[in-house]
C-alpha cells in the first residue's frame, strides 16, 4: 500500500493512534476497539483494493472503445477493397 496519497497518510496516522489507545483502557474494551479497528482496516483495504481495480477497469474500457473504433475503420477498409475487387 502507497502511503503518499494523504488519505492513506491520515489512516496509517489514525491506526498508530488506536494502537496506542487500545493499551489504555480496559481489557474489554480494548479487545472490542482493537476489532473495530481490525474491520475498519479491512475495510479501507477492500476499499483500497476496489479503487485501483475500477481505475484500471476504467483505462482498459477506453483502450477497448478505442480499438473498436480501429476495427470498424480497418474493416470499412476492407469491405471496400472487396467490392472493388469483384
Amino acid at each position: 500500500m502507497i502511503l503518499a496519497h494523504p488519505v492513506n497518510q491520515m489512516r496509517a496516522l489514525r491506526r498508530k493512534t488506536m494502537c496506542l489507545m487500545a493499551g489504555t483502557g480496559s481489557s474489554k474494551s480494548s479487545v472490542s476497539s482493537f476489532k473495530y479497528e481490525h474491520d475498519e482496516n479491512n475495510y479501507y483495504e477492500l476499499l483500497d483494493a476496489f479503487n485501483e481495480l475500477h481505475k484500471e477497469a476504467t483505462k482498459l474500457q477506453k483502450s477497448n472503445n478505442k480499438r473498436r473504433g480501429e476495427i470498424k475503420f480497418y474493416l470499412r477498409d476492407v469491405l471496400v477493397l472487396f467490392s472493388l475487387l469483384r
